[in-house]
């Protein structure tokens, strides 16, 4: 199976990628204790946590292929 094309995007201090792989697609619902629907959802909403969109960037960078 192919990997998804990374979104690139200047982010911070540069041009970054993101990606959610399944991976940290998993971490991501472990960190904050929703689905990716739901969390979607909460996102869409503007019912979300700080945890939310942090741990949400964080994997998408680690994903793109950033250092943890």
């Amino acid at each position: 199976m192919a990997e998804a094309p990374a979104h690139h995007q200047f982010f911070g201090d540069g041009e970054h990628d993101f990606r959610l792989s399944p991976v940290e697609i998993l971490e991501l619902e472990r960190q904050t204790g929703a689905g990716i629907g739901g969390l979607c959802q909460r996102l869409f909403r503007s019912d979300f946590k700080h945890a939310d969109v942090t741990e949400t960037i964080r994997l998408a960078l680690i994903g793109g292929g950033e250092k943890p």
